[in-house]
């Protein structure tokens, strides 16, 4: 059995990265294509709007995470399934009603647009803001449904059902769109999509839960005392969410209301690129809670537990550290390419934020190791702190130095939670954090940085922009892959490296041979 749900999660964490790279490909072809299909300004009333509407996702509370924990727990335990039941009964009543509290809210934020935007919107993009807001607005609700149903799929370590489904979605979202936009160039084409593969993917996802689960997603066996245990929690994560939407969304939503749509399509491709880049580093995390739950209830601590920690770690600095120095020695020329000349200040914001951001990643997984401790809380408050200097900062900065202050800001942002929550981790949960740097970074680093110093002055001699970045980029992996399975890689990933070249290297002759003899 373990073998099987550890064939189970190695699929998930393969079928997540294609699904990263899809996702990250497709978002990157459809943003310059609606660019430049609908036009700058036309796209800068939809980012407008969408970051306004994210500000809702704060009353998510960590639905998702609370099914996913909960329930994890409880199938270590081997617990009756009338606990299990009574979990997924009190979070989806909880969800459902948030979910109304959402769409209330949403209500009151329409009638809000003209005013918010009047000082930077024409009244023609107001209409078109209005309606953008009620289709995406309606999306975001059942995005959250979602969301709380795909953490019962995860606690049931079935990690290859949401990330292909959610594949097929983004590669029919895409084909959807180019295909529409191609006919009619009109931004609500894109909107009303997304309405309507958000409501087939929550239909399809209920109702795997319902049959696959059967899951009693039904008030009958609401249980207050689970609510009260969850709330710190809730809480803390009410706080984290708050932190999240302030470090990806405040930034274009200030612009949006103190510059012009214009300026707001230019960042929005910073944002994006900062989304894509922070989804590198906590991509496979969620896939480490069941196995890190079962340490933590086997009372593994300090060292010993800090050990556990290290593959993780190590899997974020190998993804995230790739495509952080490839973004330094190509960036301009994927900007240029992509999005064009206009668009290439973006690469020196992004490059701003993903610097520290890089250093933030390195131990992602710790969040989901303090929901497992139910001590998530202080990390809440901390990044709650860095967050209000983030807004203070990013309302001055920006009035000073246009947009490159959003990106300074959120870059200081970054760097304070770094270093306060590592000292927290240290102090509070003891981990051994230098060990696990140390850990985390032995072997990558070098082979980042070699491959980068060879490969930056051969890019410098090649003028044009799609040969430098075809060239650069592809050097510059491959370096870094040879170096890192011949000096870098350690113990288990040598033997990970071993296992796949079997599996994928065994010659035919070989399975000839092994058929002859057992006919013999």
């Amino acid at each position: 059995m373990s073998r099987l749900k550890l064939s189970s999660k190695t699929n998930g964490i393969m079928l997540s990265y294609v699904h990263f790279a899809l996702n990250a490909i497709l978002s990157i072809v459809l943003s310059s294509f609606v660019l430049r299909v609908i036009g700058k300004t036309n796209y800068g009333v939809y980012q407008s709007m969408t970051a306004f509407i994210t500000y809702l996702v704060l009353l998510e509370f960590g639905m998702s995470t609370l099914m996913t924990r909960n329930i994890s727990l409880l199938k270590k335990d081997g617990t009756d399934s009338i606990d299990v039941n009574k979990n997924v009964s009190t979070i989806w009543t909880a969800t459902i009603i948030l979910a109304a509290i959402m769409f209330a809210l949403l209500v009151s934020f329409y009638f809000l647009i003209p005013s918010i935007y009047s000082n930077s919107f024409t009244n023609e993009q107001i209409v078109l803001g209005k309606r953008i807001f009620i289709f995406a607005g309606i999306n975001l609700v059942t995005t959250f449904l979602t969301s709380t149903l795909n953490g019962l799929v995860l606690a049931y370590e079935k990690y290859i059902f949401e990330k292909l489904l959610g594949t097929i979605k983004l590669i029919l979202r895409s084909i959807l769109i180019i295909a529409l936009l191609s006919i009619r160039a009109d931004i609500m084409l894109l909107v009303i999509v997304d309405f309507s593969l958000g409501l087939l993917v929550f239909t399809i996802t209920l109702l795997y839960c319902l049959f696959k689960f059967k899951a009693k997603l039904t008030f009958k066996y609401f249980d207050k005392t689970i609510i009260r245990f969850a709330a710190p929690l809730a809480i803390a994560m009410l706080i984290q969410g708050l932190v999240n939407t302030a470090n990806t969304v405040v930034d274009k939503f200030l612009i949006s209301i103190m510059m012009t749509p214009e300026d707001v399509s230019i960042y929005s491709i910073t944002m994006l690129i900062f989304n894509m880049y922070s989804s590198v580093g906590t991509l496979p995390n969620t896939l480490f809670i069941p196995s890190i739950a079962k340490n933590v209830k086997n009372n593994i601590v300090g060292h010993e537990f800090t050990k556990t920690l290290v593959q993780p770690c190590r899997l974020n600095v190998i993804i995230s550290g790739v495509i952080g120095f490839g973004f330094i020695l190509v960036g301009r020329q994927f900007i240029t390419l992509v999005y064009g000349a206009d668009y290439l200040e973006s690469w020196l914001y992004s490059l701003v934020i993903i610097i520290p951001l890089f250093f933030y990643l390195t131990n992602a997984i710790m969040a989901h190791v303090l929901t497992l401790y139910n001590k998530r809380q202080m990390m809440a408050y901390i990044t709650l702190v860095a967050t209000a200097i983030n807004i203070g900062l990013t309302i001055f900065a920006i009035k000073w130095i246009g947009m490159f202050g959003a990106a300074m800001a959120t870059a200081v942002s970054i760097t304070i939670q770094i270093i306060s929550l590592n000292i927290y981790y240290k102090k509070r949960i003891g981990i051994s954090i230098f060990y696990l740097f140390k850990e985390a970074y032995k072997g990558i680093i070098p082979a980042l940085a070699l491959s980068f110093a060879f490969v930056f002055p051969i890019i410098q001699r090649i003028p044009r922009n799609l040969y430098s970045f075809l060239i650069g980029g592809s050097l510059f992996v491959v370096l870094f892959l040879t170096s890192f399975v011949l000096f870098g890689a350690n113990q288990k990933e040598k033997e990970f490296i071993n296992k796949l070249k079997k599996r994928f290297g065994k010659p035919k002759h070989q399975e000839k041979n092994k058929n002859e003899s057992s006919v013999d």
